[in-house]
């Protein structure tokens, strides 16, 4: 990088530099599909436009610093995706501009991995309801499904920990579930993006005259509420 430049505009030009770089990479992948492809002259929400319509907006980054490899060990990429932006005004007074949602400039969002040339092709309504994205690590021990078939399981006399085996989730996530006035566990972000790694259909078959069902998205747990389920367990206010 030129050091005529400051460290911030080095920063800045470094992540254009990522940006588009991922989608030259969504471009490749979509071209070995035979899917042409269109870079649109100005920015209007979306980075790319495939031939049959599909509107493409790519979000590039780099898997997380050191620093955070307590939280993720196993690594992992987080894009944010911001709800607003700032605008510099009248007398370079900055303003709060609402961004509008992605459904409404774009039809698909391609998350881009770059360190590890990952992709994770979301529609867009699934991102309008998301401030952020984690992804591109193992995180199998989640339940999605009928929170009362383990509450049965557990009337029937088997413990928490047995059925946390049996459906490959935490303990502390099946006695969490199982204390809670749910009746239904819906996916996490983190189930709906690795249902979708590699999930070009969304933009080969746009336009197609099958409706994909839509996905309801539940946040993970935060580690507070996972402290807050260990204690009490520890002092006997949660029952196995």
């Amino acid at each position: 990088m030129d050091k005529r430049y400051s460290k911030t505009t080095q920063d800045g030009l470094k992540c254009s530099l990522d940006g588009k770089a991922g989608e030259y990479a969504v471009a490749a992948q979509l071209l070995k599909r035979h899917i042409a492809i269109a870079w649109p002259a100005i920015d209007t929400g979306y980075d790319l436009r495939a031939e049959n319509g599909c509107r493409i907006q790519v979000k590039t980054t780099h898997q997380l610093s050191t620093d955070n490899k307590q939280n993720y060990p196993a690594g992992a990429y987080w894009f944010a995706l911001a709800k607003y932006t700032k605008r510099k005004g009248q007398g370079g007074v900055l303003k709060v501009v609402l961004k509008p949602p992605f459904s409404e400039v774009c039809d698909v969002v391609v998350f881009v991995g770059i360190d590890t040339n990952q992709f994770w092709i979301l529609p867009a309504k699934i991102c309008d309801d998301l401030n952020a994205l984690v992804t591109g690590f193992e995180n199998p021990r989640r339940f999605a499904g009928d929170i009362n078939q383990l509450r049965e399981l557990n009337k029937n006399g088997m413990s928490h920990e047995k059925i946390a085996e049996m459906f490959n989730c935490h303990r502390v996530t099946v006695t969490r579930l199982i204390n809670s006035d749910k009746d239904v566990q819906k996916k996490s972000n983190f189930q709906v993006a690795r249902d979708n790694e590699n999930a070009w259909h969304h933009i080969t078959e746009f336009g197609s005259t099958a409706v994909e069902p839509e996905v309801e998205v539940e946040p993970e747990p935060t580690d507070l509420e996972v402290q807050q389920v260990l204690e009490a367990t520890q002092h006997g206010m949660l029952v196995e």
